[in-house]
């Protein structure tokens, strides 16, 4: 066998591997790459839009790959407990009313109450929207001229996106500390004689 053949026949062998495998390439990516690219064109776009495409957008950055885990779940939590102090519910100021009270606040979370995805529930919490699913449909305005000779790149968002969450932690602990202080209110006048003491709140 001559070294010419041997390497016609592995250039040709190379050409059908690679012709196999290699992704087809189209003008309109999906599933991550259109989220990341409905994102970045948004996020760069002069126009200034809190319309679906604005959520769209915040709903990338909350990705896990972009957000800071720990801040994101104390985020969460916070919606949960805001949610349960708007319901119209007695409780007493007792140890095992705080108790219910945070398991229902667990249950009120908004990923939890409205069966969304965390990064739904964070992104309509965070704009005010209607909790409801988030449909990733890329605007007319973002389609590319069929004479335009665009075709996106793997890895083309690398290092455009950022997300950085500050102080969700420290707002859901404070909060969580003035519902305990709430539920403790009287804790100590209960053991004075001859003191009667109502601890019902709403």
């Amino acid at each position: 066998m001559s070294d010419r053949w041997r390497r016609s026949f592995t250039a040709d062998l190379k050409r059908k591997i690679l012709k196999k495998h290699k992704r087809r390439r189209t003008r309109s990516p999906k599933g991550n790459a259109e989220e990341k690219y409905i994102s970045l064109r948004t996020g760069f776009s002069p126009r200034k839009r809190f319309d679906e495409v604005f959520d769209m957008m915040v709903s990338t950055h909350l990705r896990d790959e972009y957000v800071n885990n720990a801040q994101f779940n104390a985020l969460l939590a916070l919606t949960g407990k805001i949610e349960a102090v708007r319901h119209q519910m007695f409780w007493k100021a007792t140890r095992a009313d705080m108790q219910r009270y945070f398991q229902f606040a667990e249950q009120q979370r908004y990923d939890k109450k409205f069966k969304l995805s965390r990064r739904e529930a964070g992104t309509r919490w965070l704009t005010g929207k209607q909790p409801k699913k988030i449909d990733y449909k890329r605007p007319q305005s973002f389609e590319a001229k069929q004479t335009s000779q665009y075709y996106p790149k793997v890895g083309s968002s690398t290092g455009k996106i950022k997300t950085k969450i500050i102080g969700a932690k420290r707002v859901d602990k404070a909060f969580a500390d003035m519902m305990k202080a709430i539920f403790s209110i009287g804790d100590g006048m209960a053991n004075i004689p001859n003191v009667k003491v109502t601890r019902t709140f709403k």
